[in-house]
């Protein structure tokens, strides 16, 4: 695969000139926002979470200190619709309303990360918590501009490593030490802007180490669940009259264990590394309706290395370059939006025993989309979208000739949002997307000890389509502000593993019950249908020490049947909790709980798991300092009653128990 930077670097010398010419151009209207306001998972214009017709949760740096996990998929896997795939401490993607894998896409300041972690739950994602400014998490299909891969919603980590907004100070940071008990968890970050003249600079880094951790109710730990992580990156962008330009690098290291119940001394442990360079302008100009070009890209070199005993047995690298280009139009005929294109190239190649699950394979997408936010009258928004994609898929399948499969996805979303008065607002969504299938739903044929299993893809599978109607209501009623949505999806053929209840050994024998080591997963399409809930909603109560107290409720809801009978594999239990915050000026903390009910409506060859409940709690304290400026106290504490509990989610909850109670204290100063 060719190195992008020569295919960029007239790109780049174009934006340059550009950014120093002095176009006729509007002050960009992001320029003084910070970029906590800045929503730009759901649409390419620049509005709130309160202007769409989609439910969209905006989590900020506090929030993600105060529910700190090891990985982005445990940090918010208490968010309402929002569960974790739960493999391991070092591996652990955000699971949507029961969709992971290839239904959800895990962003990195609007472009995807580029891994492998869609493959398999053991393999990481290329980020962490701990560098995040904010996450943008949408739910449903309405995430047109990233394809099909976000069908069943998307999560968007913001980084500011190319900075969106032009500095205003010469120095700016941030330094967090933390510890967690139930590990030995030790994590430590930094983070240095500023400005100087036109150019504003950002550097970040980060250090995790962790051991096994201790299982509730003893001593115990679960074997090869430690995890040693380092990330480091730095980005700068120049800001003119015209516009901006801007570049950063990121290099991510982790290192972790999978756990392997009958050879711990054998269980794998997988060696991370990923390399992303970013290049991204926005151009402001005076083209007619046109008002902003942006371009954004990507080019990631990935790999990981599984090894046993020190000896890398199999071996995942891929190269991929990711872009999009968009035009933004002012209001025509009331109609707000944008048009853009979208491509992605991807290398991905197994070696070792990873070549027996996947030969090498290729991914070429380009696609072209839309969005229109038309306000129809003062109380009525509508909001439209489409894309059409292209996508080609080269690969080898189990009978060892080379396949080519070319898709032409087409998607469309509607959304209107009513203000109906008294502080409510109603939101109406019906959409209707397809997705390409994945190389490896595709071309599967052969063993992945890490998960237990032997994978077979349909060579012959065709697009999944998708269906949904999603009605959303949300209100600012006096002492109650809410949130709440009820949702059906429609798949027609419907992509997914399914147990056989055959196994086989690493060769690919088949065995009709449990003798063999690997139990026999083959790709089938069938027609599913999904229906849910999501609610959330808080109110204070009364004023007490300078601060309020109040109480927060939540649940979350998703049943999911196949067309010719039986479960959806690994989906979420009935969840639903509360807690009793105080929000001061210098002290903020919350008291809580959250209730997994059992999870008895399994697919075929699954187990079953029981209801547990976790309570928890936190606080952050101000010690001095401004709200800019300070020093926090903060600390926290985990399944405080060391309930004994397993992730219906995960394909390892037969063999892996969640953690027993973990209590974390950490130090943060900002300047």
């Amino acid at each position: 695969m060719s190195h992008p930077i020569p295919r960029l670097a007239s790109i780049v010398g174009l934006l340059t000139w550009l950014s120093a010419t002095p176009l006729q151009a509007a002050e960009p209207p992001h320029r003084d926002e910070p970029i906590e306001e800045i929503l730009v998972t759901v649409s390419p214009l620049l509005i709130g979470p309160d202007e769409l017709a989609v439910p969209v949760d905006l989590v900020d740096r506090d929030h993600l200190l105060a529910h700190l996990g090891t990985t982005l998929g445990e940090t918010l896997r208490n968010e309402p619709g929002i569960t974790t795939s739960g493999f391991a401490p070092g591996a652990s993607r955000p699971v949507i309303r029961g969709q992971d894998a290839f239904r959800v896409r895990i962003l990195e300041d609007g472009l995807g990360t580029a891994d492998v972690s869609a493959i398999s739950a053991d393999h990481g994602v290329p980020v962490n918590p701990l560098s995040a400014q904010q996450v943008e998490v949408l739910r449903g299909p309405a995430t047109l501009r990233y394809g099909g891969g976000a069908i069943a919603g998307a999560v968007n980590v913001l980084t500011n490593r190319v900075p969106r907004t032009e500095g205003s100070a010469p120095l700016t940071g941030e330094a967090f030490a933390g510890y967690g008990s139930v590990a030995e968890q030790g994590d430590f970050a930094a983070r240095l802007g500023g400005a100087s003249g036109p150019v504003t600079w950002h550097l970040d880094g980060l250090r995790r180490t962790s051991d096994d951790y201790e299982l509730p109710g003893t001593s115990d730990v679960q074997d090869n669940t430690d995890v040693d992580l380092w990330s480091a990156a730095g980005g700068a962008a120049l800001f003119g009259d015209a516009g901006r330009l801007g570049a950063s690098y990121r290099h991510f290291d982790n290192e972790y264990g999978v756990t392997e119940p009958e050879d711990p001394g054998g269980a794998p442990t997988i060696d991370l590394e990923s390399y992303a360079v970013d290049l991204e302008g926005d151009l402001f100009v005076d083209l007619g309706p046109v008002s902003e070009l942006r371009f954004r890209s990507r080019y990631t070199d990935y790999a990981h290395d599984e090894k046993v005993r020190g000896d890398a047995v199999s071996k995942f690298r891929a190269d991929t370059i990711e872009g999009r280009v968009e035009a933004l139009h002012d209001a025509v005929w009331s109609a707000s939006g944008a048009v853009g294109l979208h491509f992605l190239v991807r290398d991905l190649e197994a070696r070792g025993e990873g070549a027996e699950l996947l030969a090498p394979s290729d991914t070429d997408m380009f696609a072209g989309y839309l969005f229109e936010d038309v306000m129809l009258s003062d109380r009525v928004d509508l909001q439209l979208g489409a894309r059409i994609e292209s996508t080609h898929v080269e690969g080898t399948p189990e009978s060892g000739r080379k396949r080519n499969r070319s898709f032409l996805p087409l998607s469309g979303s509607a959304g209107v949002l009513i203000d109906v008065g008294a502080g409510l607002d109603l939101g109406l969504t019906l959409s209707g997307s397809q997705r390409a299938p994945d190389a490896l739903e595709l071309f599967a044929m052969g063993p992945h000890e890490a998960d237990g299993t032997f994978q077979l893809g349909d060579p012959g599978a065709d697009e999944e389509t998708s269906w949904t109607a999603e009605l959303m209501l949300r209100g600012e009623l006096d002492m109650l502000s809410f949130r709440a949505s009820v949702f059906g999806t429609y798949y027609d053929g419907y992509l997914f593993g399914r147990l056989t209840g055959n196994t086989r050994d690493e060769d690919g024998n088949v065995f009709p019950d449990d003798s063999g080591e690997l139990r026999e997963l083959v790709y089938t399409q069938d027609d599913a249908y999904f229906v849910g809930f999501e609610v959330s909603g808080q109110a204070p109560l009364f004023q007490v020490l300078e601060g309020e107290v109040g109480i927060d409720v939540q649940a979350d809801w998703v049943r999911a049947e196949l067309d010719e009978g039986g479960d959806v594999p690994r989906i979420p239990p009935l969840r639903w909790g509360g807690g009793v915050y105080f929000a001061g000026d210098r002290v903020r903390g919350r008291f809580g709980f959250l209730r997994n009910e059992a999870q008895q409506r399994s697919a075929a060859f699954e187990s079953r798991t029981s209801a547990f409940t976790m309570v928890g709690a936190n606080v952050d304290v101000r010690l001095f300092g401004d709200e800019e400026r300070a020093v926090h106290l903060e600390a926290a504490i985990d399944n405080l009653t060391d309930a004994r509990a397993r992730n219906a989610v995960s394909i390892k909850k037969d063999d892996q128990r969640l953690p027993g109670r973990n209590a974390r204290i950490s130090l943060r100063g900002t300047f």
